[in-house]
């Protein structure tokens, strides 16, 4: 089974648990920071995040995605938490992965 785990943020934390054709339970994992740059919409950082997670499922085809439920205090830590929540639970949901 595969497994993509996710403490979503600005700054991302991901750890992946997958087969690979040439090796069994693979484990990879790191930071994918979803910055925005000055001028850009705030909604190029939940662009970012679908794409990354595009490339994800190409590498690691997850059978399941596990992200923290983080406890937001409003402002803009929880606009963002609660954008890229959307995002993976969008991309779940086209994909047919179980979060």
């Amino acid at each position: 089974m595969n497994i993509l785990a996710l403490d979503l943020a600005t700054k991302t934390g991901y750890a992946c648990r997958y087969d690979s054709p040439t090796l069994a339970n693979r484990i990879i994992s790191g930071v994918q920071v979803f910055d925005v740059k000055r001028g850009e919409s705030p909604g190029v950082r939940f662009l970012r995040c679908r794409a990354w997670l595009n490339e994800m499922n190409d590498l690691v085809k997850p059978d399941i995605i596990s992200y923290e439920q983080a406890h937001h205090r409003g402002g803009a830590a929880t606009a963002c938490g609660v954008g890229l929540v959307t995002v993976v639970l969008e991309f779940a949901a086209l994909h047919k992965i179980e979060v």
